[in-house]
C-alpha cells in the first residue's frame, strides 16, 4: 500500500500534494472543535480523527521516504 502511494505521489505530485493538504486541514479541524464545543460526542469523534490523521501522517512519512528513492 505505501509503494502504491509512493508511486502514485512520484507520477502525480500535485494531486498527492492536495490529498496532504486536505488531511491536514482535517486534522487542525478535528484539532479545533473539542476546543470550542461542549458536546462529549463530538469531542470523542473529533478526537478519534485526529488519531486517524496522526496514523495517516505517519503512512505518509513513510511513502515520502520510499519516494525519494525513485527516480
Amino acid at each position: 500500500m505505501r509503494y502504491l502511494w509512493a508511486s502514485f505521489c512520484h507520477k502525480n505530485p500535485i494531486i498527492g500534494r492536495i490529498v496532504h493538504i486536505m488531511v491536514m486541514l482535517v486534522a487542525l479541524a478535528s484539532i479545533v472543535v473539542p476546543l470550542i464545543s461542549k458536546d462529549a460526542t463530538t469531542i470523542i469523534a473529533s478526537l478519534c480523527v485526529a488519531l486517524v490523521c496522526f496514523v495517516i501522517f505517519v503512512f505518509f512519512a513513510l511513502a515520502d521516504k520510499m519516494r525519494s528513492g525513485m527516480h
